[in-house]
């Protein structure tokens, strides 16, 4: 196999570097700057264990690995979609959690457990709100945005958001109970 020489912008051969001391110089010139790169998306925790983690999987993957660009551009293009990924999981981890609230709250206090039964009606119900009223529910409720992020992007009034929340939530109240009623497994 062919050795490999890596200058600012561009990687020779086709694998990553193989010899630990070309590997070092490499995280030495990077490291920094691409957790400062990272770090314009997420955290600095977050940022510093995503280019750790880049660099772990290009010494792992050394033999194996094919930088079809400048290997700066691959770094930085790596730990941007890294970065998204981070972001993404955190946002569906924070959908379920204010999902979770938001159904602690329909339920009220001293009330049993939410079930699994109960998230599926749930969603069932959202599914069928008209349109305007459901994208207006999930953008607040789901991806916790405020009623004006909301209003800019659909291009309506905040107080057109207001209304659409408040007819949604009347909406999926009166379903949850008529179906409760229906259902003996459940109270709310």
């Amino acid at each position: 196999m062919e050795k490999l020489t890596c200058s600012d912008t561009t990687c020779q051969g086709n694998s990553i570097i193989e010899d630990s001391i070309a590997f070092g110089s490499l995280y030495k010139k990077y490291y920094t700057d691409l957790c400062e790169y990272a770090h314009k998306f997420v955290g600095q925790s977050e940022a510093d264990e995503i280019v750790q983690d880049l660099f772990m999987k290009l010494w792992e993957e050394r033999g194996k690995l094919q930088i079809p660009t400048s290997l700066s551009a691959y770094l930085y293009r790596s730990v941007y979609l890294r970065c998204i990924s981070s972001i993404e999981m955190v946002q569906t981890r924070l959908k379920y959690m204010k999902e979770y609230w938001f159904l602690l709250k329909i339920q009220g206090q001293g009330q049993d457990i939410l079930t699994d039964e109960l998230l599926i009606r749930i969603h069932h119900i959202v599914d069928k709100l008209p349109k305007t009223y459901r994208e207006a529910f999930c953008s607040h409720y789901y991806y916790n945005n405020t009623y004006q992020e909301i209003a800019k992007t659909l291009h309506v009034s905040p107080k057109t958001i207001d209304y659409r929340l408040r007819q949604a939530m009347k909406q999926l109240r009166h379903e949850l109970k008529n179906s409760c009623k229906s259902s003996s497994s459940m109270t709310l």
